[in-house]
């Protein structure tokens, strides 16, 4: 998922046999890395869009692999003065669509590696925090401040999902944010059953096997839960 024919990639996962095919990686996830050689840079380019074949090779022919990278990291627009054909409003198309790709890749890197979050959900989140947030937000710092928002915003991301992302930015089980989504979802569980109130007993006990209450869903004492 999110790797072409030519791209050079960075995988993650293990080794497993199939009884037909043989050796396998089962991935956990995989990364398009760039490539420093000019001709995978040519190929990489082209995933922006902004920039086709023809003018992938012309940047790369003029500013080489490392020059065309370094210089859409740092926004350097006088740098591609040199490539012959291009005018400001393409250089500035450029430099903005790399500025994307490098935001995606880096909060990539971070759902994967410090949330431990698979390729397809990682696609999830970015995109919806974006949407809510903005182009170029600070995913990083959104999360390390509630990942529990993930449960409203993102399809599939349950309490139990954004309970082990809390868990894996080191969020103490007793946080105040914590507890605070513990008791928004024994509510929201409470509103999917048809209630309009519960009783403290109920929130903070639940229903048996139903629903939780705020003690069980959250694993504390009663008095960390209601203070």
């Amino acid at each position: 998922r999110g790797a072409q024919e030519g791209d050079d990639v960075r995988c993650r996962g293990s080794w497993t046999r199939h009884p037909k095919f043989g050796d396998q990686l089962k991935l956990a996830s995989i990364e398009v890395v760039r490539p420093t050689d000019d001709a995978g840079a040519v190929r990489y380019l082209q995933r922006l869009p902004a920039i086709g074949p023809v003018r992938a090779q012309a940047i790369v022919a003029a500013l080489g692999a490392d020059g065309a990278f370094a210089a859409i990291d740092a926004g350097d627009a006088a740098a591609f003065a040199r490539v012959p054909g291009l005018t400001a409003d393409r250089v500035a198309a450029i430099l903005g669509e790399g500025r994307k790709d490098r935001y995606r890749r880096a909060a990539l890197v971070f759902l994967r590696g410090v949330c431990d979050v698979g390729d397809r959900s990682a696609e999830k989140v970015i995109d919806a925090l974006t949407e809510k947030y903005g182009e170029g937000c600070d995913i990083e710092s959104i999360l390390r401040g509630d990942p529990y928002i993930l449960i409203d915003l993102v399809i599939g991301f349950g309490w139990a999902r954004a309970d082990q992302v809390a868990r894996a930015l080191g969020i103490a089980p007793d946080a105040p944010v914590r507890v605070r989504a513990g008791w928004d979802h024994v509510c929201r569980l409470g509103e999917d059953a048809g209630h309009t109130a519960v009783t403290l007993q109920v929130a903070l006990h639940g229903e048996g096997d139903r629903r939780p209450g705020a003690i069980g869903l959250l694993g504390l004492p009663e008095v960390t839960v209601l203070a």
